[in-house]
């Protein structure tokens, strides 16, 4: 297992996550979404890529799923995207956590969005990164 992806099951561990290995080469993180519903965050182990899903609580079917990849766009090195992953997918599993989430739409297509606990406004996840 890769150290960024150790680093994942050991937050995710801290944060009392139900941690399960998928298919030898990856693991999936499941917590509860608030008012209702089910995260599934499964992380690739040495493919700088993750997946994010929303489920129904009460039957399992998915809602959303979304792609998340790490790439250089600045001649950023293996380990610093491997370090901006870990960060990024930690970050977005502690908002999950403390924040209600709802299915969103932007220009058309569907997204995550959190609500802002100090107000009455809604924003898409990728905002806490500055997208």
């Amino acid at each position: 297992m890769s150290n960024y992806l150790q680093e994942i099951v050991v937050a995710a561990g801290e944060r009392k996550l139900d941690v399960t290995r998928v298919h030898g080469n990856a693991t999936q993180l499941t917590l509860c979404a608030k008012p209702s519903g089910l995260v599934e965050v499964l992380v690739c182990d040495n493919i700088l890529e993750w997946f994010i899903t929303l489920k129904d609580e009460r039957t399992g079917d998915e809602l959303f799923s979304e792609r998340c990849e790490h790439y250089a766009t600045e001649g950023e090195s293996r380990a610093e995207l491997e370090v901006q992953m870990r960060d990024t997918v930690i970050t977005v599993v502690d908002a999950i956590r403390a924040s209600d989430l709802r299915i969103g739409t932007v220009d058309g297509c569907e997204t995550l969005e959190l609500h802002d606990a100090d107000g009455d406004r809604w924003f898409e996840i990728w905002e806490l990164f500055g997208e």
